[in-house]
């Protein structure tokens, strides 16, 4: 009743599980209350009504009677005083008096949080919520009142019959929107319609405008994904070495290749569309083409003429597609070429049997003549694991830059059509986990776990700058296309907008809540996706509206000086730590420490 006071029930209610209890809900009506534990089981108990309550008491009253008559003793005054201190104590109500185990519930995952639904005469719906990112309904059937009365003496042990009518059933789930687990990777489509989505366990591609899920492909624990030129097919990494291959009208995987002996961490499309290359913790980059499979003889008589057009140029330029290993600044050299000559031809060159397309793939719409294959063509070989693979926007292949980043904190830069070695980046103290090239393919940025973002000149390799961008790691870093803007991403929930030739931080956007993980940047950028931890996409959108650098910097301030000050530290420290966090540009502490050699 409203109103009255508390009081401690004696006695204990006996749960079906050991698993500790989080969580005490009751329903809105104030007949049934459930307990959710820190593990994956739910239970139901119903709360009897008053007038059930006192016959509860007076049935075990009567018990105790019964059972103190048929027992037969020579100390009958003893017998007496045991029979009215159980009578006096019989007539408190114990906590079993007014709760009923009803049903319990064991899910397949861990629970975050659930609640009532609708509660009828005859039936209680609960909706859950689990860590999967999957909300389900289930429904409860509640007996009759006299079979639930016939049944509160074997609450403790109901028969089959009885528990097959209080059973939990789960009638309505939302599993196909979204990913289970934090959305590792995302790429966008050439006519930004298109978004594509790795996560553990299944691959996703949505509309851009209308926000919904078109296709779920299941894969492994998938690390990175991008689309193949055309739009037609999609390639996706997995964290066990595995390269998959999917059609997206079907989806249908077109191909499973097993790329690497570890995972692979990042994939990167070749301006000219004919190829791939692949970075793995395994330290190797490989090199990949795609090929059109029989796509007729016209198509197979052009490449017969271009594999002996390209065996006379590989007898005279001493083969391009030998296996170069990474070396200190003499990586390129002719000595080492001549050593490695002799593996190369059994590790860096195409498969037996094999053939490597020489014609570009259609442009987006066009319809593709036979099966399309990727074929493995090359191999280059690291010193240290590889995080990241980028290819600068040349277009022609003899100027074609691929950069590398390597757990050891630095980025090898190389010439993609002979693998040797141009620039080597390092300044960086902790692994690069993110880096971008701008279209004019002068700057190179570059992300990496020690909260920092460092803008280089791909020219000489020189260090322009150093942000000091987030205030965790940074994941991700990426150009709009035909400016020196970037966007990153960070682990401390936010991805910010940068003036890449003024050094100067221009937007935060704070909507995440969780770990921002991936983002992509549209061709025309007019919109950019951003994905992490809190496993949801947001869509950010270009306004026209005009942003006042002073403006954002103030209300940045206004926000750290907030957050400081409700932790009770010192207002004089806040004001200097807030000045010094949205100070112009971010930059980091120190002098450059960026160098570079070629």
């Amino acid at each position: 009743e409203l109103g009255a006071p508390l009081r401690l029930m004696p006695g204990a209610v006996q749960r079906q599980t050991t698993e500790r209890a989080i969580t005490i809900e009751y329903s809105p009506d104030g007949r049934f209350a459930a307990c959710q534990t820190a593990g994956k089981t739910l239970e139901v108990f119903r709360i009897r009504s008053k007038e059930e309550v006192e016959r509860k008491i007076k049935r075990r009253l009567k018990r105790i009677r019964e059972k103190q008559r048929k027992k037969t003793t020579d100390d009958a005054p003893a017998a007496d005083e045991t029979v009215a201190e159980e009578d006096s104590r019989s007539d408190e109500p114990y906590v079993t008096d007014e709760l009923q185990l009803m049903a319990g519930l064991q899910t397949d995952h861990r629970m975050r949080s659930f609640c009532f639904g609708k509660v009828g005469a005859d039936k209680v719906e609960l909706i859950v919520s689990f860590n999967t990112n999957c909300v389900e309904l289930y429904t409860l059937n509640i007996p009759k009142e006299d079979e639930a009365e016939a049944g509160e003496d074997a609450a403790t042990k109901p028969s089959k019959k009885r528990q097959r009518e209080v059973e939990l059933k789960r009638t309505r789930a939302i599993e196909l929107q979204g990913h289970r687990n934090d959305i590792r990777s995302l790429a966008i489509s050439s006519d930004n319609t298109l978004v594509l989505t790795a996560a553990s366990g299944a691959a996703k591609l949505w509309n851009v405008s209308t926000r919904s899920c078109i296709r779920t492909f299941p894969s492994g624990y998938s690390l990175c994904c991008a689309f193949v030129p055309g739009d037609m097919h999609a390639l996706v990494g997995t964290k066990s070495g595995h390269l998959l291959l999917y059609n997206l009208a079907s989806g249908e995987v077109m191909s499973e290749v097993v790329a690497h002996d570890d995972a692979i961490w990042s994939i990167d499309i070749r301006p000219d569309g004919r190829g791939f290359v692949t970075g793995s913790a395994d330290k190797q980059v490989k090199f990949w083409e795609f090929e059109l499979a029989g796509a007729g003889s016209d198509n197979e008589a052009s490449d017969d003429e271009d594999e002996q057009e390209s065996g006379s140029e590989s007898d005279s330029s001493g083969g391009s597609d030998r296996e170069m290993k990474d070396g200190s600044g003499g990586s390129g050299s002719d000595d080492d070429d001549s050593k490695s000559e002799a593996d190369a031809e059994s590790a860096g060159s195409p498969e037996p049997g094999s053939k490597r397309a020489k014609t570009a793939l259609p442009e987006t719409g066009a319809r593709l003549e036979g099966t399309l294959e990727i074929v493995h063509t090359r191999t280059l070989k690291m010193s240290e694991d590889v995080m990241c693979v980028k290819y600068s926007h040349h277009k022609g292949a003899s100027k074609l830059l691929l950069a590398v980043a390597l757990l050891d904190s630095t980025v090898k830069v190389f010439h993609e059509d002979s693998l040797k070695f141009a620039l080597s980046l390092y300044g960086h103290k902790l692994p690069v986990l993110s880096m971008d090239i701008s279209d004019d393919n002068t700057l190179i940025a570059t992300a990496s776990a020690d909260k920092n973002v460092k803008v280089w000149g791909l020219d000489f390799g020189d260090c322009h700058k150093s942000f000091f961008a987030h205030d965790n790691s940074v994941m991700s870093v990426k150009f709009v296309p035909r400016t020196h803007y970037f966007f990153t991403a960070g682990k401390d929930n936010r991805v910010r907008y940068w003036d890449a030739d003024k050094f100067e931080m221009i937007l935060n956007l704070d909507s995440h809540v969780g770990e921002v993980w991936s983002l992509a940047v549209s061709s025309d950028g007019s919109f950019i996706v951003s994905s992490g931890h809190d496993k949801a996409l947001r869509v950010w959108e270009r306004t026209n509206d005009i942003v006042f650098i002073d403006e954002e910097r103030e209300r940045e301030l206004e926000k750290t000086f907030d957050a400081k000050l409700l932790n009770g530290s010192d207002l004089t420290k806040v004001g200097t730590q807030a000045v010094a966090a949205v100070k112009a540009g971010g930059d980091a502490e120190g002098p450059e420490s960026g160098a570079a050699t070629k």
